[in-house]
């Protein structure tokens, strides 16, 4: 876990805390497989580097998100688009988290 002050964004914090928990899960034999994080961490960086570690990205859009290329992201943005629901209960967004982030490992 990491506090930051009020001013911090949480997007600022969200490759460190990937890299955190990439670290944490090897030592103990394990994945990230998701990273499920509101809207707060939806940025093009933040996609891109989670389709480099092939980690499936499980976060919200913004609500006015457009198409653009960043394919990670495109996708996750049409599967909202095609019912914000279906989404949220096909990935389990909202189901387990207090916070705004969190990381599927096995």
């Amino acid at each position: 876990m990491k506090v930051t002050y009020n001013r911090t964004h949480d997007s600022q914090c969200a490759i460190k805390l990937v890299e955190n928990s990439i670290r944490k899960a090897e030592a103990e034999g394990r994945k990230v497989k998701e990273v499920i994080a509101d809207t707060g961490y939806d940025t093009h960086k933040i996609f891109r580097h989670l389709a480099e570690r092939k980690i499936k990205p499980v976060i919200k859009d913004g609500g006015d998100a457009v198409i653009t290329g960043n394919r990670a992201r495109d996708e996750v943005v049409r599967a909202i688009r095609g019912g914000k629901k279906k989404w949220r209960e096909a990935n389990g967004y909202g189901m387990f988290l207090s916070g705004s982030v969190g990381m599927l490992v096995s």
